[in-house]
């Protein structure tokens, strides 16, 4: 992703924030939204500091924003806004919580249960099995390029396909 393209997005997403924000909860974003390329499982995350319990920053991963259309980043966004916004007006904000469950409901926002409702698409490195055919996606590539590896159904060898975009 060009740096330009970055900030536009960024600048995109953030009034998209602070519109939604707003009009929801009548309370403004007041901390800056960035794309973290670090972020492998967690498409998106609102840090905030535990002793002076102040919000630091709303995060989305780099490979979430690559990969999926606006769509499902706007859904993670909102899921991460409300956090933010129930942290700020000192209601329970933690996933599983059954305020902050309820207000994903209210709003029509996925969860942390209900994150398969959505097709997120992430690059994996894809194996074949010579024998049985069988696929594999898997986030790390495999020393040797399975030639020691097998396959679990009839342990044949692997093949390297490549790195592809799959839905998980």
């Amino acid at each position: 992703m060009k740096n330009n393209d970055k900030l536009q997005l960024i600048a995109f997403l953030t009034r998209y924030a602070d519109d939604f924000l707003r009009e929801n909860y009548g309370i403004r974003l007041n901390i800056p939204i960035k794309i973290n390329g670090r972020l492998t499982k967690t498409m998106g995350r609102f840090v905030y500091f535990v002793r002076s319990k102040r919000p630091s920053v709303i995060e989305l991963s780099k490979i979430l924003i690559e990969n999926n259309e606006m769509d499902v980043i706007l859904n993670i966004l909102k899921h991460e806004l409300v956090h933010y916004a129930l942290f700020v007006l000192g209601k329970p904000s933690d996933d599983g919580e059954e305020y902050f469950e309820n207000e994903l409901k209210r709003l029509g926002i996925v969860s942390q249960s209900t994150i398969k409702d959505i097709t997120i698409n992430v690059p994996r490195h894809v194996y074949v099995c010579n024998n049985c055919n069988h696929h594999y996606k898997i986030k790390r590539r495999l020393k040797y390029d399975g030639y020691f590896h097998r396959c679990n159904h009839c342990k044949g060898r692997l093949t390297y396909q490549g790195r592809k975009v799959v839905a998980v």
